[in-house]
């Protein structure tokens, strides 16, 4: 009696261990729209955990790479960032627009050599080098009123003068 008991507790615990493991250790399916930091790609991506399961193109980035393809090495890994919301499961989350306002206000600036310039300061970095960069950018964009070529001349002599 007592080895078929012992026996009856090894199993409930050994299933009470494995649900929590699965439990604990499952990945969450998400979507989202994902920006490449690079060449201005939009994809709609959908992950489980971090394994990528669908993507489809929304964009092709054509506007962001005619402007700053020539310093992106044609076989650049893409650095992909979220751009807006993300959806997981019940929860939908806003990640912020930074992703989104990089590819579309920085090949529009007047000051088009600063904007060149930026550019290739920022493939030259770390993928989160870059992001530190990307995010001083758009935040001294962010309240500018409409006058973001003001702003990014504001923005750009201040971080080169520290």
């Amino acid at each position: 009696m007592k080895l078929l008991l012992g026996s009856l507790a090894l199993l409930l615990c050994s299933v009470g261990i494995a649900f929590l493991l699965r439990w604990f250790g499952r990945q969450e399916r998400t979507a989202a729209s994902y920006v490449c930091l690079e060449c201005g790609r939009r994809e709609w991506r959908e992950h489980d955990g971090r394994e990528l399961v669908s993507s489809s193109l929304d964009d092709d980035g054509s506007a962001f790479s005619q402007r700053f393809g020539a310093a992106l090495p044609p076989d650049h890994a893409h650095d992909w960032m979220i751009a807006g919301c993300i959806f997981n499961g019940n929860t939908i989350a806003y990640t912020g627009d930074t992703a989104r306002l990089w590819i579309e206000i920085l090949p529009r600036l007047a000051d088009s050599a600063g904007a060149e310039a930026l550019f290739r300061e920022a493939i030259a970095l770390t993928s989160e080098r870059r992001r530190e960069l990307i995010d001083g950018f758009v935040g001294a964009l962010r309240g500018c009123g409409g006058k973001q070529d003001e702003a990014f001349s504001r923005w750009n002599t201040q971080r080169r003068s520290r």
